[in-house]
């Protein structure tokens, strides 16, 4: 009986991992459906925020170019656990970029999980522990912050996974310029469509400043997306794991019972003959 009663509580226990499995899987879609809204409005306004950086700048003469002096690394994993190879991924990137470049001096890392891995090998600037969907404005200010108190910055280098599709994620690594944006190819009869109040200069450097902050905002909008579908796929596999281990035991359970019950049998038969 005691055979029996072990099987019913591992069968018990795997029912309640499914559940919960189950639940998480559900979560981190809404999640993902979440964000995904989110990041098509941000994605059309940086385009326009993009183009009108470019039409300010190409207006100022003579733009100085300053030279790299600092580099700050930004490592984006997750507060949480439960996404697979998510935040093994950026050890590894980071291991393999290691080889090729040198190490910015100022590492930020994001994610409670992944600061647990970076600080075995590599001093921390500035951990950032709480990361999700509701602190992502407050983390992308920290980071702006931290380029305020160091003016000699000039790139910021982020790591972190990026959806490839649904299914699959990869690693990107993109390098942030604190002084100048992209050049896009505009027509010059657009600046008739806007009037400054500002100095032309004052005015590039405050949207170079709302464009870094953006395409910082968009990386991790990005990194939560991915989060979310790596975790919906880690779920997903556990969810089906645990009922694949679900029919094995309530198949044992069966056979172990009938065994039970046959036996039982076979010794009143017994019994009765022997009377």
């Amino acid at each position: 009986m005691s055979q029996l009663a072990k099987l019913r509580q591992r069968i018990n226990t795997i029912q309640t991992i499914q559940k919960i499995a189950q639940a998480m899987r559900l979560v981190s879609m809404s999640v993902h459906s979440q964000l995904n809204n989110q990041l098509g409005y941000l994605n059309a306004y940086q385009t326009k925020l993009d183009q009108l950086t470019s039409l300010v700048q190409a207006t100022i003469p003579g733009q100085i170019v300053i030279p790299k002096q600092q580099r700050i690394m930004v490592l984006i994993g997750s507060q949480k656990g439960l996404c697979g190879s998510f935040n093994s991924d950026i050890i590894k990137a980071l291991d393999q970029y290691q080889k090729t470049h040198p190490l910015p001096s100022e590492i930020v890392v994001i994610g409670k999980k992944l600061i647990d891995l970076v600080q075995r090998k590599h001093e921390i600037k500035l951990k950032i522990t709480k990361f999700n969907h509701a602190a992502l404005n407050e983390t992308a200010q920290i980071i702006m912050n931290l380029v305020k108190q160091q003016p000699d910055t000039t790139e910021i280098i982020c790591l972190s996974n990026q959806n490839r599709t649904f299914f699959t994620h990869t690693i990107q690594i993109t390098t942030l310029n604190n002084q100048s944006c992209s050049q896009l190819n505009l027509n010059s009869d657009l600046l008739n469509e806007y009037t400054w109040i500002q100095s032309q200069a004052d005015l590039a450097k405050l949207l170079l400043h709302k464009q870094l902050s953006l395409n910082l905002h968009s990386i991790l909008l990005n990194s939560l997306i991915a989060e979310a579908s790596s975790r919906f796929r880690s779920m997903d596999s556990a969810t089906r794991n645990a009922e694949t281990l679900l029919e094995t035991s309530n198949r044992q359970y069966s056979k172990l019972r009938q065994a039970k019950i046959t036996g039982e049998l076979v010794e009143l038969s017994a019994i009765f003959q022997i009377k």
